[in-house]
């Protein structure tokens, strides 16, 4: 099963609010503004949703999300983890916190993430 194209459905609207995501049998909608963060999943993702602990896995790999949704406001802030910077209530040195979730924040991305987190 291979990676699916994403620079394709993401770039080709990239004033659009949703993105069109593969899952194991079909493509789906989702609304990216109903996104709370990404979890790396192996080479797919888990999309948790704001709808009380409800998630979707999705055949891509975080990588690719990564670079695809960075214009989206969205900001990888661990080696397994992407954060939607609408929904992030706390920061501390080690940690992003998002409607009572705790993700780690990577050493790796911290700059990056604290930059962007800063300018928005």
């Amino acid at each position: 099963m291979g990676t699916p194209d994403t620079q394709l459905q993401v770039k080709a609207n990239p004033n659009a609010d949703f993105v069109f995501f593969k899952t194991s049998v079909t493509s789906v909608r989702v609304f990216l503004n109903n996104v709370d963060y990404i979890e790396a999943y192996g080479n797919y993702c888990k999309l948790h949703l704001i709808e009380s602990n409800k998630f979707m896995v999705v055949n891509y790999k975080i990588s690719d999300l990564a670079q695809e949704l960075a214009p989206k406001k969205f900001s990888r802030v661990h080696k397994s983890y992407i954060v939607n910077q609408n929904f992030v209530n706390k920061v501390s040195n080690q940690s992003v916190f998002i409607n009572g979730k705790e993700l780690p924040l990577g050493d790796t991305f911290k700059k990056n993430f604290l930059g962007n987190f800063k300018a928005f």
